[in-house]
């Protein structure tokens, strides 16, 4: 992982910060990458190398969230999430609570059917001191 993907900063009351959980976990990555080859070897041992090269891009397609670069953008208006292929904003009215768990900040939505996940190793004392300013905590670690 990059210097410049580790670093946060802090301007005009905002905390932004860039991740990657494959850059923070390089033992899984490589098992990963070992598997995927594997994998492709295996469907083309059986297959053709079409099959084979379609299982390799659909398992590295459903994993591109752990393999893709996040960009998370903490502002007194709204939080916004840049993901590999989509960008998302909330406002803070939005959540109900939060909660942290091992490198990341979770906040649940009023709705109860779904949790938004700030990833923030080596930053979740900045992300937690952060969200506190605009929402209170109401459940505990688990």
């Amino acid at each position: 992982m990059t210097e410049r993907d580790q670093t946060a900063s802090e301007t005009q009351d905002r905390l932004i910060w860039r991740v990657r959980r494959a850059g923070e976990n390089p033992g899984l990555c490589l098992l990963l990458i070992v598997f995927e080859a594997a994998l492709g070897y295996a469907v083309n041992m059986y297959y053709t190398e079409a099959h084979a090269a379609f299982a390799v891009v659909f398992i590295t397609l459903a994993l591109l969230p752990f393999y893709g670069s996040y960009r998370y953008e903490l502002c007194p208006e709204k939080i916004e999430v840049f993901g590999p292929l989509y960008h998302a904003e909330h406002d803070w009215n939005e959540f109900e609570s939060w909660r942290t768990f091992e490198d990341d900040l979770r906040l649940t939505c009023k709705d109860k059917d779904s949790v938004l996940v700030l990833f923030a190793p080596r930053r979740l004392n900045d992300v937690v001191q952060y969200v506190q300013r605009y929402l209170p905590r109401t459940i505990e670690d688990y």
